[in-house]
């Protein structure tokens, strides 16, 4: 995890700056990354994890963050479903922490979509952080 000095840290342009530019050096945040909260918001604790909804292959410039979810991925979106906790925040708000996880998402099998044609398959994704704010 990037290290913030407290020169930037006490500037709060700097620190929108720097935010930026880590956002950037990451690629950014991609539809289906995982975001783990550092302190409590709405109904879930710090520690929960949430997944980023969006199209794939760019990096979001704000998305939908969902908790407690399903989510669906293939090779042109990621769709998440669940709740109750659910928000849009902008990209810039979250923190990378150049961690990686396993998440389970599930897909149309062949992508022919169909009653009882969803199959599981396990991504490893990059883990942000967010604060609620």
């Amino acid at each position: 995890m990037a290290v913030i000095p407290n020169e930037i840290r006490s500037n709060p342009q700097k620190t929108q700056q720097e935010a930026q530019r880590r956002v950037q050096q990451c690629d950014g945040v991609q539809a289906g990354d995982a975001v783990r909260l550092t302190k409590d918001w709405s109904t879930e604790k710090a520690g929960a994890i949430g997944i980023m909804g969006g199209m794939r292959h760019r990096a979001l410039q704000r998305g939908s963050i969902v908790f407690r979810y399903s989510a669906f991925r293939d090779d042109v979106l990621v769709s998440c479903s669940g709740g109750p906790g659910t928000i849009t925040t902008e990209a810039s708000k979250l923190k990378p922490t150049g961690e990686k996880m396993q998440v389970r998402f599930w897909r149309w099998k062949n992508g022919r979509a169909g009653a009882g044609n969803g199959e599981d398959h396990t991504v490893e994704v990059s883990i942000w952080e967010w604060d609620g704010e």
